[in-house]
């Protein structure tokens, strides 16, 4: 009983790293694409000010830097991770080494609306924290495609060198119809 107790903390502390280090594989329906050119405001709470943070996104990653009010514009401040799981979205911002701030560490959480403009909280190192909203770029929603009847096909076990090129399997069968499930089945 004694070895159970020791080994159940050590098996939800394996667990909860093992979500930390897994990003969501990006392109499935539903989810949203965040690949573009940014700017997100972020309001510090208590107190109003807002600064404004660019951000280019590739993929599960980003980079950016942010504009200091009036002043200068600071680029490639920044490195991070982002995931998106359904219209949720995270991002976790630390900032470089060659940075003005480092060690700084900026994590932002929030939704992405039906437009693909994003809002919501964030959180930083030096234990500020408010509210953020895109006010440049947009996500795009990755949509559910139906596949061919060439792939139908093919994946039923259908031989054929010419199926993936033959015009008229290029088109999805018709939704209301059980071809597509029942195609290239005797």
């Amino acid at each position: 009983m004694k070895r159970l107790i020791k080994i159940i903390p050590l098996a939800l502390v394996v667990i909860a790293v093992i979500f930390c280090f897994t990003t969501p594989i990006f392109g499935a329906p539903g989810d949203w694409n965040l690949d573009g050119n940014w700017v997100i405001d972020f309001t510090k709470v208590p107190g109003g000010d807002t600064y404004s943070h660019d951000m280019v996104v590739s993929g599960a990653t980003a980079t950016g830097g942010w504009e200091a009010g009036s002043g200068p514009i600071y680029t490639n401040y920044w490195g991070a991770t982002v995931s998106v799981i359904g219209n949720q979205v995270d991002i976790v911002a630390p900032y470089l080494s060659t940075s003005a701030v480092f060690p700084y560490l900026l994590t932002f959480t929030g939704e992405i609306a039906p437009g693909g403009t994003m809002s919501g909280t964030w959180f930083d190192s030096k234990g500020n924290s408010g509210t953020w909203i895109s006010t440049s770029g947009a996500a795009t929603l990755i949509e559910d495609t139906p596949p061919t009847k060439a792939e139908n096909l093919m994946k039923s076990g259908v031989p054929g060198k010419g199926l993936a090129d033959a015009p008229g399997l290029q088109k999805p069968f018709n939704p209301k119809s059980q071809a597509g499930e029942k195609a290239g089945k005797k």
